[in-house]
């Protein structure tokens, strides 16, 4: 599960994280097909007044890499190598297709149980909306096999 707390302001779409799953060679069973099962997002506006929305869209198109994370896996099998690339703040030439979306409003909790299949070669960006100043606090959590 990736964590992060991010100050907003106005009322325009925000990329925060770009989540790619690179076709590679290595990995031992099916060879090169590790798959990235994304099952939790989580989103909190936590500020009075306000609220926010989530995006998740399917193969953005990547302008400007962001700051690079590097996720831990948690398939104690597979060691901790992740096979997954998260960047923070990206800048996009496209959004890609619009697959899912989540609301919150003050200081509500809003958690979604969405799946969906990341397969090599595949990303995901995720975006967030204020309706004014605001903090988003996101979570996005995946499993890799």
């Amino acid at each position: 599960i990736y964590t992060s707390s991010n100050s907003l302001t106005g009322d325009s779409e925000t990329a925060l994280y770009y989540l790619s799953n690179p076709a590679v060679t290595s990995s031992a069973f099916p060879s090169g097909y590790t798959s990235l099962f994304i099952n939790h997002i989580k989103l909190c506006c936590d500020t009075a007044n306000e609220s926010v929305l989530l995006r998740v869209y399917l193969n953005p198109v990547l302008d400007v890499v962001g700051t690079v994370e590097t996720p831990v896996n948690l398939r104690p099998q597979d060691g901790n190598s992740s096979i997954s690339v998260l960047q923070l703040d990206p800048t996009m030439t496209s959004n890609g297709t619009l697959i899912f979306s989540l609301a919150s409003s003050s200081w509500s909790v809003d958690l979604s149980k969405f799946m969906t299949i990341l397969d090599p070669g595949n990303s995901l960006l995720v975006t967030v909306t204020p309706t004014g100043d605001c903090t988003a606090i996101t979570e996005l959590g995946w499993y890799e096999c």
